[in-house]
């Protein structure tokens, strides 16, 4: 065989290879498709998204955030202010719900949706496991999941 024609053969096997695993990966990820754009006045948009994770055994007070997302239903909205607080409120299972990550993604989408910046987006300190290494895996997930989507730095 000529080595220019084994050379091309390579090549392509190589694109092939590489683009099959780039769509396995890809369909692997939470993807965000469905957009939650969230109820607020539309003249006063939100200037920062804070997002924090509640563990399991706190109940979430309503009235402290703007947004509550749980595992088992639809995020509650209740906008209060310029910055909004959303809270991610964790489950007994290992790893958040694909369902509540689905939600999570659909809601910051929602807000880059509108024309919110990614700088604009901050995780809550407490809920930082880069700060806090102690805190439950799904926090970890979290933060893994922020920060691999670029939302977070």
């Amino acid at each position: 065989m000529p080595p220019l024609s084994r050379n091309a053969k390579v090549v392509v096997s190589l694109l092939i290879s590489v683009s099959l695993g780039t769509g396995v990966l890809l369909s692997t990820e939470p993807q965000m498709r469905q957009w939650a754009v969230p109820p607020w006045n539309p003249q006063r948009p939100p200037s920062a998204v804070r997002i924090a994770y509640i563990p399991p055994e706190q109940t979430p007070e309503p009235e402290q955030y703007d947004c509550l997302i749980y595992p088992d239903r639809e995020p509650l909205w209740r906008p209060r202010g310029a910055e909004l607080q959303v809270a991610v409120v964790g489950s007994s299972e290992d790893r958040l719900p694909r369902e509540q990550v689905r939600r999570l993604l659909a809601v910051l989408g929602g807000l880059r949706r509108i024309g919110l910046d990614l700088s604009a987006f901050r995780l809550d300190p407490r809920s930082d496991v880069r700060l806090n290494p102690d805190l439950p895996p799904q926090a970890h997930e979290l933060c893994a999941l922020l920060t691999r989507k670029g939302i977070v730095r």
